[in-house]
């Protein structure tokens, strides 16, 4: 029979691998269960090791000792003390099934925390292999309260007591598309919305433990749960790993991860960009406005919820090229059209004209460009290397038709034999109910 811990760890590999392929049947949450401990499976008495998530235990005790407490008949809790003799920092790490990371979607940390003393005790967030970026860090005092940081600095804070002996239901939400994080403990928000400045790592560790300077009082942990959801199903994927290198890409489609059009003046070919990484080298041989088309998996035209288009971008020069996103069949009506120019700037177009010079780009370097709407607010963001571009931009589209047809390519004023390279090009969406009814199978 299953344990707790196998059974979570199975259910993590089974939709593990269903988030693997492109799979439409079911519910459109894609939801991953990355730490479910509640020590129930644990001997009372017993102390826990460095097993991991597999096993339901942290993946490093940092000198801290955690027993497992029999609370009432068949329900466990941690008892984590210090009796290492030495009053610094010291925090019990705990990482995800798989040593994952975190960088799409929403992820929510849910554990129960209960002091037994006005105590230094702290709790993070941060990467999955170190501690150099600080998604999030709570400081607790001696005096009852305790105060917040991440890397954009210090966090205004409501709510934010605490008394020994209770016991903090705590809940931290980091919305990695938008780089915002939340603390909700107890029910009372503590703060929500919070830019946490760190655009290069996702979240992959929970640390619970002491501040230097502690006096050693223990703690309980119990019902700890971390969960990511990603509302966004994957309608493209074009990473051109699985094409021949030095060979010009086909128009299959999305279903075999190519465009559906590419006109007679661009010519294509599958390079490696790095080693063991291939990208899509794109070059113009007219003088004419010339774009590849890209649709999604059955053509699907999305009329709510979230998309996001995300690719890796390399110029050969500062030149004129472009990335639009538009309506299925209506190349003149753009959600909004990314210009790179020979000046190297980056300005941005839709549907309500110049949106304005954005930022700057060069020549030679890889960058990666993000694009997400709102379908239903009918806003959208631009992102380049993870900097914001433009937030919360109307793009003026009724959802009467629906979009999902992105171009890339090149300006009528781009010079003969002006080049980019494209990679690792995305596009995910709500497979909603309506999606569904439309026929989609």
């Amino acid at each position: 029979m299953l344990n707790k811990n196998n059974k979570a760890n199975l259910m993590f590999i089974i939709m593990a691998c269903m988030n693997s392929i492109i799979a439409y049947a079911g519910a459109p949450v894609n939801e991953l269960n990355l730490l479910s401990i509640d020590f129930n499976d644990k001997l009372p008495g017993s102390f826990i090791g460095e097993g991991g998530a597999e096993l339901g235990e942290p993946v490093n005790l940092s000198s801290l000792t955690g027993e497992i407490i029999e609370d009432t008949l068949d329900e466990n809790y941690l008892l984590v003390e210090n009796n290492s003799g030495n009053t610094s920092g010291h925090s019990l790490q705990w990482a995800f099934l798989n040593n994952q990371e975190i960088t799409e979607g929403a992820v929510t940390f849910t554990f129960e925390f209960t002091p037994s003393a006005l105590e230094r005790y702290s709790i993070s967030v941060r990467e999955n292999d170190g501690a150099a970026n600080a998604f999030l860090s709570l400081a607790y005092t001696s005096s009852g309260t305790f105060s917040g940081t991440d890397a954009a600095g210090v966090i205004s804070m409501t709510n934010n007591n605490f008394a020994a002996g209770e016991t903090q239901n705590i809940v931290i939400t980091f919305d990695m598309d938008a780089g915002t994080s939340e603390l909700i403990i107890n029910g009372d928000i503590v703060f929500t919305g919070r830019k946490h400045g760190i655009t290069d790592r996702g979240v992959g560790r929970l640390l619970t433990g002491y501040r230097s300077s502690n006096n050693s009082a223990p703690f309980k942990l119990d019902n700890m749960s971390v969960v990511a959801q990603d509302q966004l199903s994957l309608v493209l994927d074009a990473d051109f790993e699985d094409k021949v290198l030095g060979q010009p890409i086909g128009s299959g489609g999305a279903n075999v991860g190519e465009p559906e059009s590419i006109p007679i003046e661009i010519t294509t070919e599958v390079i490696e960009q790095s080693v063991d990484n291939k990208a899509l080298l794109l070059e113009k041989l007219g003088t004419s406005a010339r774009v590849l088309t890209w649709g999604v998996i059955n053509d699907i035209e999305f009329t709510s919820g979230k998309i996001k288009i995300k690719m890796d971008l390399e110029f050969d020069a500062l030149d004129q090229y472009s990335i639009t996103f538009g309506k299925i069949g209506s190349s003149g009506n753009n959600y909004t059209s990314v210009n790179f120019t020979v000046d190297g700037r980056i300005g941005i177009t839709d549907s309500d004209g110049f949106a304005g010079s954005v930022g700057l780009y060069q020549a030679n370097q890889v960058y990666q460009l993000s694009l997400i709407l709102d379908m239903d607010a009918g806003l959208y963001n631009v992102l380049f290397d993870g900097i914001i571009l433009l937030e919360n931009r109307p793009h003026e589209f009724n959802n009467e038709n629906g979009t999902a047809l992105l171009q890339t390519g090149f300006q009528s004023t781009a010079l003969i034999n002006s080049s980019f390279v494209v990679d690792n090009l995305q596009i995910r969406a709500n497979l909603t109910d309506e999606v569904f009814s439309n026929g989609f199978e």
